[in-house]
């Protein structure tokens, strides 16, 4: 590591530590071989304390180098005109030891914005330091065979106390662990009151840093992760804020900050995909070259909608759509189909990408007989199927930081199957393409489940792909509250309106309200409740601004906030 700290002493300073140094060392005779002694005592036990902890320490990544010399490390003790002080390398080197231990590494494998929203599945992949292996206690493993169902276990399964595991959330939050949004999701071993958790070899990434600052008691560091970028390519840089007490770390965010701005890198990542579908639909493309350019098939559909008679500009039909679908502020970003209220089927989603790690990643992907819808929780339910003979209908949620979709539930029809009493549905938590071990159900259970699933699709308004070259994104928090039509309302006005308009249409009035997208005049408002731990919408509203009349985008009736 290039270290930019140089300390500057001048030859007076010199000569006076060499004189303190003189005195020193002739009190130290003069008080003979029993003081000495004590000084030396002490000091072969710091050393051996700190070779102790050493040996305990798991690292990764490059070798930490040792301290260096005191002209290389020797802290900046100077602060600007702001109270910014600069991290000396020497603080830097300790930071990085610890951040490359197993007990901290998994705060730096993901990224967060507050420390609620720290996954702890990440920290506790090897166990943060105090975890063991389930094969060292036969009891715990044959219990965690009932209960996981597994007859033999092929990989390393650790065990972690729950007790303990719940203190170090705390302790390196300052929160209390009940308002973790992703707590520990591990199979929990109620008997002996441990999670249990089978995984791979490591989760663990070597982090370099590269610079630090403290600023009233919190510490920001900026570092890499030199584990997983190719030679030659430049690595993502990251930004970690906490406040270290002592030798523990109270973390406050993790998060990618590239130069130019977060906000504008991802509108740029993003404004790149939205790019490239509007290329695509504008010339033309098929299927197969829509593939090619990692792009969703489903596109390749749209030149030919016309001959099915749809007469819409293929570039008004699809468009885009933003929506953080797990409130960690960032908003994923939607591909799909506009629906026409004639259409007698919902559209469904293309493809949903999210950022991580400085560039994009899928979080689903659709197709003809694989179909996704959101939810209007932010879940998302897919419609699969094999045949006119069996499908599928699954609930999923985006889970940890990579946003892996989870199935919650779901139900099975197979005719190919039918059961001795000539039923063919089921209901299932895991295997949905397998009824051996599904739940049997009636078919009006099996028609209850899908209806509610249906009646909580949203009906996406995209923006269309025509207004690219010339429009500009626009989404909840971009919008000007006080933006009026030429001759109408102003959106305050129109969402109280919308307001006034459901409690009087439904005897209740939501909780919450707000301008979700705006195409010109065209308000989308959304009436929601939050439920704290998700949000409950009630209506989608499509209202020209200008006139107060409008569309509910979910049933399709028309809406008139004036009455």
């Amino acid at each position: 590591m290039i270290v930019d700290y140089e300390m500057k002493i001048d030859m007076t300073k010199a000569v006076h530590i060499l004189l303190v140094l003189t005195l020193a060392s002739m009190l130290l005779v003069g008080c003979g071989a029993k003081k000495s002694s004590e000084v030396e005592d002490k000091a072969a036990m710091a050393v051996k304390e700190e070779t102790s902890s050493d040996e305990e320490t798991e690292a990764v990544g490059e070798e930490v180098p040792e301290k260096q010399d005191t002209e290389e490390t020797a802290s900046s003790e100077e602060t600007d005109n702001k109270g910014v002080r600069q991290l000396s390398g020497e603080e830097l080197l300790n930071l990085e030891k610890d951040f490359n231990n197993i007990r901290y590494n998994g705060f730096l494998v993901q990224e967060f914005a507050n420390p609620e929203s720290i996954f702890w599945d990440e920290v506790f992949y090897l166990g943060a330091g105090m975890g063991e292996s389930i094969y060292d206690s036969p009891d715990l493993e044959k219990e965690y065979k009932k209960e996981s169902g597994f007859e033999e276990l092929d990989t390393d399964v650790t065990i972690i106390d729950r007790k303990k595991a719940e203190a170090f959330a705390e302790a390196t939050t300052g929160l209390s662990y009940s308002e973790m949004k992703h707590p520990i999701s591990y199979l929990l071993l109620k008997d002996a009151d441990v999670y249990a958790h089978a995984h791979g070899d490591t989760n663990q990434m070597g982090i370099k840093l590269l610079k630090g600052s403290e600023e009233d008691g919190v510490t920001t560091v900026r570092y890499i992760c030199d584990t997983y970028h190719e030679a030659g390519e430049t690595p993502t840089e990251y930004e970690i804020r906490f406040k270290k007490e002592g030798d523990s770390y109270k973390f406050i965010s993790n998060l990618w900050e590239p130069e130019e701005g977060r906000e504008e890198a991802i509108k740029n990542i993003y404004n790149g995909i939205i790019a490239k579908y509007a290329k695509g639909i504008s010339e033309g493309w098929g299927m197969d070259k829509f593939e090619d350019n990692n792009l969703n098939y489903l596109a390749g559909f749209l030149k030919d909608k016309t001959s099915l008679g749809d007469n819409r500009d293929p570039l008004e039909i699809a468009g885009y759509y933003f929506f953080d679908i797990d409130d960690d502020g960032i908003e994923e970003l939607f591909i799909g189909e506009n629906q026409r209220p004639e259409d007698e089927y919902r559209t469904s989603i293309y493809e949903v990408y999210s950022i991580k790690g400085g560039d994009w990643t899928r979080v689903l992907s659709g197709g003809e007989r694989d179909r996704y819808y959101l939810s209007s929780d932010g879940t998302f339910y897919n419609e699969g199927s094999g045949s006119a003979f069996n499908s599928v209908l699954i609930h999923y949620r985006a889970e940890g930081p990579y946003k892996f979709l989870e199935p919650i539930d779901g139900v099975i029809y197979d005719s190919n199957y039918k059961r001795p009493d000539g039923g063919c549905w089921y209901y299932s938590e895991d295997d949905f393409w397998n009824t051996e071990n599904a739940k049997p159900i009636s078919e009006k259970e099996y028609d209850d489940y899908y209806k509610k699933a249906e009646d909580s699709y949203v009906n996406i308004s995209y923006t269309p792909f025509i207004t690219v070259e010339t429009g500009e994104r626009e989404t909840a928090k971009s919008v000007d509250t006080d933006r009026q039509g030429e001759k109408g309302y102003t959106e305050e006005q129109i969402i109280n309106m919308a307001l006034d308009y459901y409690e009087k249409k439904n005897n209740y009035r939501p909780g919450c309200a707000d301008i979700d997208n705006r195409e010109g005049d065209i308000v989308t408002i959304w009436l929601f409740d939050d439920m704290g731990d998700h949000t409950s919408t009630c209506a989608y509203y499509d209202i020209d601004i200008n006139t107060g009349k409008g569309t509910d985008t979910v049933f399709g009736n028309e809406v008139d906030l004036t009455k």
